[in-house]
């Protein structure tokens, strides 16, 4: 099968004045598609999983739009497509859900957590977005 399709975003963090961090984000696990998954992001290397503290469809339809996919039908937690096996690096994601991407919501430092991998956050979105071209 092929790989999940990534898409490029860049985070700003807080603690460090002016560093501004990269990361891909993916969807992936047990009986994922493109537009459904367990939400994993890469950063300094390798990926890790969002925990699902706080995490809500507002959260869910960021994730959709950053994968070119529809709106957001849920935002399952507790691991729904599985538990991930590299670290957990976000918690506390909070979205108002207007946000182009992930990078634009709130969330604890990068690595910071109180979670386990039973907490994996995951969306599933209604599917590819209509393309605004014309051939």
């Amino acid at each position: 099968s092929l790989p999940p399709q990534q898409f490029w975003f860049t985070d700003t963090n807080e603690w460090l004045t002016q560093s501004v961090l990269c990361f891909k984000v993916r969807l992936t696990g047990s009986g994922s598609s493109r537009c459904s998954g367990r939400v994993e992001v890469y950063y300094s290397g390798s990926w890790g999983t969002v925990c699902d503290d706080g995490w809500n469809l507002n959260a869910a339809q960021v994730v959709c739009r950053q994968m070119g996919c529809a709106s957001a039908l849920s935002a399952p937690g507790s691991a729904a497509f599985g538990q991930g096996s590299d670290p957990i690096l976000l918690d506390n994601v909070v979205c108002s859900g207007t946000e182009q991407t992930l990078r634009n919501c709130q969330h604890r430092t990068i690595m910071e957590h109180d979670c386990s991998h039973s907490e994996d956050a995951s969306v599933i979105c209604s599917g590819e977005a209509l393309s605004t071209c014309h051939f």
